[in-house]
């Protein structure tokens, strides 16, 4: 297991409906095509290093923080907090900021949050209507696409 956990912002509700932020992101990753004419010199390509590559903007770090033994719990409890450079746009993660996420809260398959309206009628024939939140199992390990020590081969111009 990694030291380290993601959380995905995939749909936030904005002013206008709801805003897939996962789709924007990839339409704002679209790679850059090689340029014809430094490839026409056979010039040898310039070796570039990266130490990490950029990962999505909807993607959300949960860095690791060691916490102190209490009663009754394991010496080695390990609490996630939510890092990132950009605030999140969504309720649920912007919520998530200030709290602590056990490692065993996080299974490898994900976990999925959603909003939901719930709509419900009194005995007395009142109506009462607010927002819920769904927990369900994720699909499975995602890739944010995040790749140490990597060298990338440029063209000269």
């Amino acid at each position: 297991m990694a030291n380290l956990a993601w959380a995905v912002e995939q749909l936030v509700e904005a002013d206008a409906g709801p805003v897939n932020r996962a789709e924007r992101e990839n339409q704002n990753r679209v790679p850059v095509p090689p340029d014809p004419a430094t490839e026409a010199t056979g010039a040898p390509p310039v070796l570039e290093y990266r130490l990490a590559t950029p990962v999505p903007s909807n993607w959300y770090a949960l860095v690791p923080e060691q916490q102190p033994a209490a009663a009754g719990t394991s010496p080695r409890a390990v609490a996630f907090r939510l890092a990132g450079g950009s605030a999140p746009e969504g309720r649920i993660l912007a919520e998530l900021e200030h709290v602590r996420l056990h490692e065993e809260e996080l299974a490898r398959t994900g976990t999925v949050l959603r909003r939901k309206w719930k709509y419900a009628r009194w005995i007395d024939g009142s109506t009462h209507v607010w927002v819920g939140r769904v927990r369900t199992l994720g699909r499975g390990e995602g890739s944010s696409g995040l790749r140490f020590d990597e060298v990338i081969a440029k063209s000269q111009t």
